[in-house]
Order: structure tokens, then sequence, then C-alpha cells
């Protein structure tokens, strides 16, 4: 499910400007979240990461969401590949990836 206000409305529009690719800390680490995380949801229950991330969505003039990769729709133990959703182990975007400022999300995150 996308949300216009996270797609079209002012939290794209913000992310947009704001965003900027990081570096990484060593080959082969999960990216760093370039954007604030204020007014987003990651819990159990609801995802914000995907309403851009999934599809990799405009995010500014010329700038897109990056995409999440094909790994995240493998189950890495049992191999099975899923082509609907991603798979329950990646479902929690901040097991891995880290802000590049941590604040508090909208609830928990989990």
């Amino acid at each position: 499910m996308k949300r216009a206000w996270l797609i079209g409305g002012t939290m794209a529009a913000a992310i947009g400007a704001a965003a900027a690719p990081l570096p990484r800390a060593y080959r082969g680490a999960p990216p760093v979240i370039p954007h604030s995380l204020d007014g987003l949801t990651v819990t159990r229950e609801a995802n914000d990461c995907l309403n851009c991330h999934l599809e990799g969505v405009e995010v500014g003039e010329g700038r897109r969401a990056t995409k999440i990769p094909p790994s995240h729709f493998t189950n890495p133990h049992t191999g099975e590949t899923r082509t609907d959703r991603i798979v329950g182990t990646r479902y929690n975007c901040l097991q891995c990836h880290v802000p590049r400022r941590w604040r508090r999300c909208r609830r928990a995150c989990v």
C-alpha cells in the first residue's frame, strides 16, 4: 500500500532533498539510511520503508529511492525465493541498516 503523503507529499520532498549516498563502513556493509526516520513506522505490523524502497520510487527531481535488492526476497535458511514480498527475516530494516542520525520513530522500532 502506497501512501500519498510519503510518495507525493512533503515526506518524499524532504527525503529527496536531504538524501545523499553515504560511504559504507566496510566492504559489504549495509547502506546507512541518509534521511530522517521522523514520522516513519517500522514495526512487525507496518513498515513504511517499503512504501518507497520496494519499487524504488522517485523521491526528488532525478532521484530514486534505492530499490530493495533481490537478496531480501530469498530466505537465507531455506533458499526459497518469494516474488510477492520480502522474506520475514528481512522485514525489519533497522536490524542491519542504521540511520545517519538516530531519532525515534513514530512508534517503537522493533
